[in-house]
């Protein structure tokens, strides 16, 4: 029998470290669990940054830096480092047991009632070894990643193989939209988009951001990405000869002096990047769920660039076709900063918005709550609508929510 829902939980976060994406569609979960338990004691376990994850928790939040899986090494914002990838997931694997058993100590000796993976596989061995409900939450998961890597490294079709033996252990997957089939995970249910909200106005983080009078009336440029210190200047440079907008920057970058840059602090980057994408005219940065994800609930344009060997590229760039105004420029023109003509060209086009559920953090607290007090046969209550409904096109900042009949399903993986 279920038990009774109490007035706390324990609840561990395994997330992966690599990019955005997955920090902060789970600091959305974590932001909506506690609000509606305000006594939940969470513990992160992750590489990737302690801000994103305490600016929406706080001090209902432990982190340690854990690293339970790879994600992709990157050299660059286009290209990955393959071989590299291959080769530290050998040390994860030379690690395993020693892993293992560690954080199976740690579930136990904090008694948890639920493991949340975003997206380690070893999480759900964890919670198996400790018959802990283990609940997933990904548009992607790294076999599928790795499997487009093993014509070339025949090494990861072994990775590929022990990956799915873990996730095949997970309780239920939340899958999230712009995804694939995800056939490792043998419970499924869809999930509408995990994405944090804008909380503060335009005119506050303009102050905030130092941004003068003068500069009213400018399309408002955000460019959210880390590069080349020579590329950054000449795009920006370029950006500026117009005099038609103020940017902003999530990374310091170094101009002439009549080109004003308006950098996006850390502690701000952390707790308020969804109102400065929200804010924004246009965004200029990697096509990734989570950017992705944070345009589309700004309904914000994205004016992005290829991205070589990461399979969730294409799952995205052909999943925001009707639901976000994507952009992508040559390679050849991103290099040499020759972005103007393209934010030019998507500035000029009136989209032609879609009302789309962002709820899915509410649906993932349904599923920890469920599973929490026993009631694992019970699937989240927001189902993910087939396709989401045409919108006046008005640019807004408000949750859309609507209650659509939309009953969950349970599939099973095949």
């Amino acid at each position: 029998m279920p038990k009774k829902i109490p007035d706390s939980l324990t609840v561990v976060f395994y997330v992966s470290g690599h990019g955005f994406g997955h920090a902060t569609r789970v600091a959305a979960v974590m932001e909506a669990l506690i609000l509606r338990h305000p006594g939940t004691q969470i513990y992160i376990r992750t590489l990737a940054p302690r801000p994103i994850f305490a600016a929406a928790a706080g001090e209902n939040l432990s982190y340690d830096p854990v690293g339970l899986d790879v994600g992709v090494v990157e050299n660059d914002v286009l290209s990955q480092d393959i071989g590299a990838t291959l080769q530290r997931w050998k040390g994860i694997f030379a690690e395993n047991a020693s892993l293992t058993s560690r954080e199976v100590a740690f579930i136990i000796d904090k008694d948890v009632d639920v493991i949340i993976s975003d997206i380690p596989p070893l999480a759900s061995d964890i919670g198996a070894a400790t018959a802990t409900p283990t609940i997933a939450m990904s548009n992607f998961s790294w076999d599928f990643i790795y499997e487009a890597y093993a014509t070339r490294y025949p090494a990861f079709q072994e990775v590929v193989h022990r990956l799915r033996a873990s996730y095949e252990k997970t309780s239920l997957l939340l899958r999230l939209p712009l995804h694939h089939e995800m056939s490792a995970f043998p419970r499924q249910v869809d999930i509408p988009f995990v994405v944090r909200k804008a909380a503060s106005r335009g005119d506050e983080l303009r102050s905030r951001l130092g941004i003068p009078e003068a500069e009213d009336g400018r399309r408002i440029i955000l460019i959210a990405l880390r590069m080349d210190a020579q590329l950054a200047s000449s795009a920006v440079r370029e950006l500026s000869r117009s005099n038609h907008f103020t940017i902003l920057s999530t990374d310091e970058i170094r101009t002439e002096s009549d080109c004003d840059v308006h950098v996006v602090e850390p502690e701000l980057t952390w707790s308020e990047f969804p109102s400065v994408v929200a804010m924004s005219d246009l965004v200029i940065g990697k096509l990734g769920y989570g950017l992705v994800a944070e345009c589309i609930a700004g309904r914000t344009p994205l004016l992005s660039m290829p991205r070589r060997d990461f399979a969730e590229y294409d799952l995205l760039l052909d999943g925001c076709e009707g639901l976000l105004p994507v952009h992508v420029m040559p390679e050849h023109h991103f290099l040499t900063g020759r972005w103007h003509q393209h934010v030019d060209s998507l500035l000029a086009k009136e989209p032609s918005w879609l009302d789309v559920r962002l709820d899915g953090a509410e649906a993932a607290v349904d599923a920890i709550v469920s599973h929490a007090v026993g009631n694992h046969e019970v699937a989240p209550t927001y189902g993910y609508p087939s396709w989401p409904r045409p919108s006046s096109g008005i640019k807004s900042t408000s949750e859309a929510t609507s209650s659509w009949p939309s009953p969950p399903q349970i599939r099973n993986g095949s």
